[in-house]
């Protein structure tokens, strides 16, 4: 989910539990790294597609591991 506000958590029943911070608004999340425990975040500068707007990449540590098997 999209949000200049930050990532949505949210549960497997629909339950919102909370919110990541993040500088810009975010396009496009992947979870990777050992135990997938490393959310990237990929996001804009200025949240759109502007010209010269750059490209933002943040790993985030987790505490928990992410989703196992292959995304769907």
């Amino acid at each position: 989910m999209t949000s200049t506000a930050g990532i949505q958590v949210i549960s497997p029943d629909g339950k919102v539990l909370g919110v990541i911070p993040a500088p810009h608004a975010v396009i496009s999340l992947a979870f990777s790294g050992r135990e997938r425990k490393t959310l990237y975040a990929v996001g804009r500068e200025g949240g759109n597609q502007a010209p010269g707007n750059k490209a933002i990449i943040l790993a985030i540590q987790m505490i928990a591991q992410g989703p196992r098997g292959r995304g769907k």
